[in-house]
């Protein structure tokens, strides 16, 4: 006779022949329920989600701003992302010399196309150095100037691209960074990834809406602020800064200008093909949509959340942006090895979980490099634009000393799931990884005392555009707020 033996499973299907599988589940002792491999059932409350595209309000324009109007249709928001469309200089083009032309994309995205010298020099003058042109790397972001989220006219947040960018630079984990780089246009910078960027496809750019800044997050209950109108500001950064080229130069301001020139490429059979690109006026301008995620929940549920009251704690970003100048500088023409402080005071309030901060030389701005963080000087070690930093609060080192590789390297990598690989650096006050979700470590920028950063810079190149030494400091105080949901209204808890 076999020897069968008990088991959890086999008590389970007989639980379930009698119709009483919550029995199972179900544990009531809190202390039991806290035991390892011993977690209780617990349901959760179905839903449907449905996306829409929103169109702006206002027209599109370089350099000027637009306006969206969130459209309410749902219950609870999940995702609040841009999507873009950029145009292109570059015309219908062939696979094939002598065949039906296609969309530009797909042939730059597999035949490096470059500027042709051959128009203004003898035959024979091509060469693998000659320029390509692109959209500057990471353009989904540094595409707007500003971005604002308002709640009726009060504005709820507000940061620029630049400051995005960084941001989403650090988040998300290593395994997703490529396809979140792919979604800005982001690319390592090399030449033919400058000329690939000319058609980046269409890009996607999520928005801190609080409560649904990450899938991580539970939502926004709109159905709680039905009252409220909600609307998303943007202002588009002028075409001219937005352009980048291969050819770059720390001596003279090279400007990418794609317009009205004759490029080249081979095709598949390896045939060289010409052609002149389109003029500035025959660009056009970038199509940007709102896609809003919302989900839709039973009727009981949606008349017990109109009732309730949520206390929902989102990031507010105090981004600010210092010119470090010729002054700061001429210390390094009496000796090249002397130190040079600089202090630069920090403006923002609520607790704060990390203090992000990078470096960009002026020509690189100049010329639509925007996510370039590396320093020109040849004696620069690793590119790096300081030599150490640190915070002072009330007059004391609120952090220590210490050089690059510790903000940079060493923090990215202890405390959060992603290394930005940019040349930026970060003073991070979380317990543990990841530093989006809920803070678990704070300084509180509210009571702070003179909150200042101090560093330790190195020398530069000068600017060839004024012929002087200056570079630009990025910060971002990541701060923690409150959003009061409720009654059909809403508001920020702490607006101080």
């Amino acid at each position: 006779m076999a020897d069968f033996q008990s088991s959890p499973d086999g008590a389970l299907f007989e639980l379930v022949a009698r119709g009483k599988k919550d029995t199972f589940f179900f544990n009531k002792d809190p202390q039991e329920a806290s035991l390892p491999l011993n977690p209780p059932y617990l349901p959760s409350e179905p839903f449907i989600s449905e996306t829409r595209f929103t169109v702006p309000k206002t027209p599109i324009l370089w350099g000027r701003p637009l306006e969206f109007e969130v459209e309410v249709f749902g219950d609870i928001l999940r995702e609040m992302t841009l999507k873009i469309d950029l145009p292109t200089w570059l015309p219908d083009l062939p696979l094939i010399q002598g065949q039906q032309a296609v969309g530009p994309q797909n042939v730059n995205q597999c035949c490096l196309i470059r500027q042709d010298p051959e128009k203004d020099n003898p035959p024979g003058t091509r060469s693998s150095s000659d320029p390509t042109y692109g959209w500057t790397n990471g353009i989904g972001a540094f595409l707007f100037e500003s971005i604002e989220l308002l709640q009726d006219k009060i504005r709820i947040l507000e940061l620029s691209g630049d400051a995005l960018f960084f941001l989403q630079n650090a988040e998300s984990s290593n395994g997703q960074a490529f396809l979140r780089q792919r979604q800005l246009g982001e690319h390592g910078g090399s030449q033919t990834e400058i000329g690939r960027n000319a058609t980046p496809g269409t890009l996607y750019l999520r928005l801190p809406w609080p409560g649904a800044t990450t899938d991580e997050e539970p939502g926004f209950p709109l159905v709680a602020a039905s009252d409220q109108t909600w609307r998303v500001r943007l202002k588009l950064r002028p075409l001219e800064q937005l352009l980048e080229t291969s050819t770059t130069s720390e001596t003279q301001v090279i400007k990418a200008d794609p317009f009205s020139k004759y490029f080249y490429y081979r095709d598949l059979n390896n045939t060289i093909v010409t052609f002149q690109s389109k003029t500035k006026a025959a660009l056009g301008t970038p199509t940007i949509q709102l896609l809003t995620r919302q989900s839709y929940i039973r009727d009981e549920l949606r008349q017990q959340a109109q009732k309730a009251r949520y206390e929902i704690p989102f990031r507010r970003f105090f981004p600010q942006t210092f010119n470090i100048c010729e002054p700061d500088y001429t210390p390094f023409n009496v000796n090249a090895a002397v130190v040079v402080p600089i202090l630069r005071r920090l403006e923002a309030v609520h607790p704060a979980g990390r203090l992000l901060f990078t470096f960009r030389s002026q020509n690189a701005l100049n010329t639509g490099r925007l996510a370039t963080t590396f320093n020109p000087l040849p004696t620069s070690p690793d590119g790096q634009f300081y030599n150490a930093a640190k915070l002072i609060i009330a007059g004391q080192d609120r952090e220590d000393l210490y050089p690059p590789q510790i903000w940079q390297d060493l923090l990215s990598s202890y405390k959060d799931d992603r290394y930005p690989a940019r040349r930026q650096a970060q003073f991070n006050w979380t317990a543990c990884a990841p530093t989006t979700k809920e803070p678990t470590g704070t300084v509180n920028f509210s009571t702070a005392d003179r909150p200042n950063i101090y560093i330790e810079i190195q020398n530069t190149l000068p600017d060839p555009a004024t012929n002087q030494r200056t570079t630009q400091l990025l910060t971002v105080v990541e701060s923690w707020d409150t959003f009061v949901v409720g009654e059909g209204r809403a508001y920020v808890k702490f607006f101080n």
